[in-house]
């Protein structure tokens, strides 16, 4: 048979099985065997480094549904070329899944944090080091107080491994008595404020959410 190429796979002659054109289709009932055909495939010339970026993710979401130790480790051995950008996300989410620290540490060495998840990133580190006992006490205060320093999630749990107060870093808001006056005039307002006065709260809260301010 043959079969038109899909994510970037040339045209592939199979004997006796049918392939829908890559181990996708075959990942929904036999994660292994998709496994071993895209290595397959791969290794001799037959998927695209493109095709390879594009199946990967799906041939690891099937292993992973098995087993997140055996989509972990496979993971970590295709070659760079063939690893999506949201791969080593999956790999990081897969060790963590088993509690596999090492896993953890080699799955955040697949990937250059951008500024945007370099808090996550370094969490993550500071976590599957602290777990290794990679990091004396004073080193994890100094890591983990770094990502703490900011008010995030992340930093709330980097405040919480640490026993450190939370960074709220709270900011007043100001309004000036224009603005006050203004809100209060308004008709939607007025309203609300009457049916407040009456004990109707829940028509006083549904003319604030109606009014225009």
């Amino acid at each position: 048979f043959f079969f038109q190429a899909e994510d970037g796979i040339r045209d592939y002659k199979v004997t006796g099985v049918q392939t829908c054109a890559l181990p996708i289709c075959l990942a929904r009932s036999d994660p292994a065997a998709a496994r071993d055909a895209f290595d397959d495939y791969a290794r001799n010339g037959f998927l695209s480094a493109d095709g390879q970026r594009r199946a990967a993710p799906r041939i690891a979401a099937a292993l992973a549904s098995a087993s997140p130790a055996d989509a972990l480790h496979w993971i970590l051995g295709l070659p760079a070329d063939a690893r999506s950008d949201a791969l080593p996300e999956d790999a990081l989410r897969y060790a963590l899944r088993i509690r596999d620290w090492d896993g953890v540490s080699a799955a955040l060495s697949l990937e250059t944090p951008t500024e945007e998840a370099a808090q996550r990133w370094d969490y993550w580190k500071t976590r599957a080091a602290e777990a290794r006992g990679a990091l004396d006490a004073k080193a994890l205060q100094a890591r983990f107080g770094g990502v703490r320093s900011t008010r995030s999630y992340y930093g709330f749990l980097a405040a919480e491994r640490i026993g450190a107060p939370l960074e709220m870093q709270d900011r007043k808001t100001t309004t000036d008595a224009t603005t006050l006056e203004a809100t209060a005039q308004e008709p939607g307002i007025l309203r609300a404020r009457e049916f407040f006065l009456t004990g109707d709260l829940v028509q006083s809260r549904r003319e604030i959410g109606r009014a225009h301010v």
